[in-house]
């Protein structure tokens, strides 16, 4: 039997769709038995519960439904006396109760593999329970497997800055194969014990711990992990950025809200041919998605209008890519006082930061560049003092395709 274990926590009652449809895609390409785990506290309602049941059970597969708030009350309450301080929104409680798995499930079950609710299982996890771990406690994917260009980010981690975890070694939890034999060993105790340690560790880092959760397994792990292929952890906002053209034998990993409405990205295709087969796709679904697609246009093209003309005495500046030049202009209109500076040129950014202390208060620029371009940008005009979303805008905030996500995220 395969223990699969997933950890859920739905205020919206949104969420347990993307549980749903993982789950649905490990199942159809999974010969083996299976029993799904689920933990999760009291946001997870009735009806979605019985959802997740029927899916399985459709299957000819076994769930079981584990109540944290109710089995370990003292380890929750610890959890949230810890992460109330961390402002952002990753920390919640939900990524917590994976460490809480070797003292929630029976002592019977010797090996788990935890998997996050976004993932895509578009292969047999057999080929990753049977994996030898080598005389490791967990098998996880490197954080540079998982996403090729993860060198520009990892260097901010705590672990990684710190000095503690090199950045070849750290890596994602969104993934785990788990010996629960020798996790439940550690320090001599039980799953409590492995939250406490790792609730320790967090400490060290303070606020600078955006992963909070990761962050301490990766200490706690450092060097003791089975390095997993990137083929059981592959981000695809990354992939998409590597511009891959073909979907594989592989877990997909859609973190950082990568589902979309794109109808010709074959990630999105992928994910909603798994959805549709699911109990949460029904025609009151359909209907909300419509609904907010109307909404978010209206809602959207208005913001822009009033932004672009956010002050008369400001002239509008634009830092883009020449090939996005068109479709913006297209969209919020074009003046004859606007400025464009090309991204894509030597030392654009000091260009940038020059025009803006010559006209300071007299230009607000709109900025369309990659993701992680943009923050480097933003760090360096908040250094000269400028404000962000009154003299520069980050373009993809406004323009509708970065709302597809947030849709399949509400629907």
């Amino acid at each position: 039997m395969i223990h699969v274990c997933y950890a859920l926590r739905d205020e919206s009652g949104k969420y347990s769709k993307f549980v749903g449809t993982s789950i649905q895609s490990l199942l159809e390409n999974t010969k083996e038995n299976v029993t799904i785990h689920i933990l999760h506290d009291s946001t997870l309602s009735n009806e979605n519960q019985r959802k997740l049941q029927k899916l399985v059970y459709i299957l000819e597969q076994e769930i079981v439904f584990h109540n944290v708030d109710e089995l370990l009350t003292n380890e929750i309450k610890k959890i949230e006396k810890n992460v109330q301080f961390f402002d952002s929104s990753r920390n919640k409680i939900a990524p917590f109760y994976r460490l809480l798995i070797p003292q929630i499930l029976s002592k019977e079950v010797s090996r788990v593999i935890y998997l996050d609710g976004d993932t895509l299982v578009n292969l047999d996890i057999n080929s990753l329970w049977t994996i030898n771990l080598e005389g490791n406690s967990i098998a996880a994917t490197p954080e540079i497997l998982a996403a090729k260009d993860a060198q520009n980010y990892l260097k901010k981690h705590p672990p990684v800055k710190s000095g503690v975890v090199d950045s070849q070694d750290y890596f994602n939890s969104g993934i785990l194969v788990i010996d629960l034999s020798q996790v439940r060993k550690l320090g001599g105790g039980g799953a409590s014990t492995l939250l406490d340690r790792c609730l320790e560790i967090r400490k060290t880092f303070g606020r600078e711990a955006k992963l909070i959760d990761q962050d301490s397994l990766n200490v706690l792990f450092n060097n003791k992990y089975l390095k997993l292929p990137a083929k059981f952890n592959r981000s695809v906002i990354h992939l998409r950025k590597e511009g891959s053209r073909e979907v594989t034998e592989m877990i997909y990993h859609f973190w950082g809200h990568a589902n979309g409405l794109y109808k010709k990205d074959i990630f999105n295709q992928l994910w909603f041919s798994y959805f549709v087969r699911t109990p949460f796709y029904s025609a009151e679904t359909l209907l909300e998605l419509v609904e907010s697609i109307s909404s978010s246009a209206q809602n959207i093209g208005f913001l822009w209008k009033i932004i672009a003309n956010l002050s008369p005495t400001r002239r509008r500046g634009f830092f883009i890519y020449p090939n996005d030049a068109e479709k913006i202009v297209n969209f919020i209109g074009k003046n004859d006082e606007d400025i464009g500076l090309n991204a894509q040129f030597p030392n654009a950014l000091d260009i940038l930061i020059s025009t803006m202390e010559e006209q300071r208060g007299k230009i607000m620029f709109f900025i369309k560049v990659k993701d992680n371009e943009y923050a480097e940008i933003r760090d360096a005009l908040l250094e000269h003092g400028f404000l962000e979303n009154q003299d520069f805008f980050n373009v993809k905030d406004f323009l509708m395709s970065s709302y597809n996500e947030r849709l399949v995220r509400e629907m």
